[in-house]
């Protein structure tokens, strides 16, 4: 076998003249794809002046040196174009967009997501209590239109696991709980408010077997 497996890197031979001209292609075939960061994803054509060290994948259809190379890393370093075809589960990092590629099936795609997460968090952090945490000046949830497959229509939907528990929506002040409504410890549909988060008052309630609305606090 004259080269590894996995990255072809040249093994030295017993009794070999010259091994600084093996070892030394060695080491530029690390230098290329070891921590691979590129400057461009879809070259087509060599640039005219390419800086020495850089390193691009070469997109579909290209032309001239670069042709029927589709996928592979092209590395200018000596002055010449140096051309590795990678290995399913390379990983290379776009430096333009930042974005992580990993070669699977023949290309360079971004990873695929996760099925299921524990937490999520945008622009802040999740934890433990708060599986999913949002810090944003507006959020929006929109309908799949018909024409796209969907219904048109969009429902948010909050479940509790037994009668006793809560489901419901808390308004907050400096994370001081003002109002909430929703099913709070019942089944009957509930508003309350709260001048400090720790009393609350039942502004309203509704029956859930026949509709009737009270006032447990009273009205003005």
């Amino acid at each position: 076998m004259a080269d590894t497996l996995h990255l072809a890197l040249p093994y030295l031979a017993a009794a070999q003249a010259q091994k600084h001209v093996t070892l030394n292609e060695a080491l530029r075939r690390l230098d290329a794809i070891v921590q691979l960061a590129v400057d461009g994803t879809d070259a087509t054509v060599p640039p005219e002046t390419p800086a020495e060290g850089s390193r691009l994948i070469v997109g579909p259809g290209a032309t001239g040196l670069f042709a029927g190379q589709d996928g592979a890393i092209a590395h200018f370093v000596d002055g010449a174009w140096m051309l590795l075809p990678p290995e399913p589960g390379w990983v290379a990092v776009d430096r333009a967009t930042g974005r992580l590629l990993v070669f699977a099936e023949g290309g360079w795609t971004p990873p695929a997501p996760a099925d299921s997460v524990a937490a999520l968090g945008v622009n802040t952090a999740a934890d433990a209590t708060n599986r999913f945490a949002v810090r944003s000046n507006a959020v929006l949830l929109a309908p799949v239109d018909a024409a796209a497959g969907g219904t048109g229509d969009m429902r948010l939907a909050l479940d509790k696991e037994a009668a006793g528990d809560t489901v419901s929506l808390v308004f907050q002040t400096g994370f001081s709980g003002r109002a909430e409504f929703g099913l709070a410890g019942g089944e009957d549909f509930s508003i309350k408010v709260s001048p400090d988060g720790a009393t609350w008052f039942t502004a309203l309630a509704i029956d859930r077997a026949t509709g009737v609305v009270s006032f447990p606090s009273g009205t003005a």
